[in-house]
């Protein structure tokens, strides 16, 4: 019975704490992540007529998937970009040596923040197979996003599921499975068409909840409620 009764406690505590929260999501400068019919492409990236590329931007670390990412390629025509740096960058590179990928994985290292907006407008698609609970949102998502790219995200239990719109504006998989995941990549790198929609809907999506402007606003908003809050209870 105290058992019981403490975890009634921690439930209520849980929900008192969830009805405090407010959230405010982060944004990005649509204005410079925008778009592009004619990008200037990046010299590592393969040439265009070769197919559809998919990129992938962040940290190399473990619960990044790009293990995942690598093992989905083979046995495919896929191509992908991945622009970052990181620990396990050595490991990877071994890895794309032992799947034979050395011709469609292409590393690009860090970029800076000049070059990057490029990067996203010249790929295809955007692939984001993150694979445990460390990873809390994704800004590279909205990034993609912002420049018109469909996403494959994974459904993890974080903030990274509140950024697309399943089916809308991205796939979403499993974490850690390698099948679904090249499922998605195909099915994105075969439909030009699939691809034009679902981005314009992720322009749409960060256009609507994911830009510097809102975010900036939002947080004001909430400080001009919290000082009346206080002013009311003086």
């Amino acid at each position: 019975m105290a058992a019981h009764n403490n975890l009634d406690h921690a439930q209520d505590v849980g929900a008192a704490g969830r009805k405090k929260a407010h959230v405010i999501p982060f944004g990005v400068d649509e204005r410079r992540f925008a778009p592009r019919a004619h990008p200037t492409r990046p010299e590592c990236y393969p040439p265009a007529a070769s197919g559809p590329v998919g990129l992938f931007v962040g940290r190399l670390v473990g619960y990044k998937g790009l293990d995942i990412l690598l093992h989905a390629m083979v046995g495919t025509d896929l191509r992908v970009v991945i622009v970052g740096d990181g620990p396990i960058r050595q490991s990877i590179e071994h890895q794309i040596e032992e799947l034979h990928l050395g011709d469609r994985v292409t590393l690009a290292g860090s970029v800076s923040d000049k070059e990057l907006p490029g990067y996203y407008q010249s790929a295809d698609y955007f692939v984001f197979p993150s694979t445990t609970p460390a990873e809390m949102f994704g800004i590279s998502q909205i990034e993609a996003m912002s420049c018109a790219l469909p996403v494959i995200s994974t459904s993890l239990t974080t903030g990274v599921s509140e950024v697309g719109e399943p089916d809308v504006t991205c796939l979403v998989v499993p974490p850690n499975d390698v099948v679904a995941l090249r499922t998605a990549m195909e099915r994105l790198a075969a439909d030009a068409a699939l691809r034009t929609r679902m981005g314009e809907a992720a322009r749409r999506r960060v256009e609507q909840r994911f830009t510097l402007t809102r975010m900036v606003d939002d947080h004001l908003e909430l400080c001009q409620d919290l000082l009346r809050a206080q002013a009311a209870r003086a």
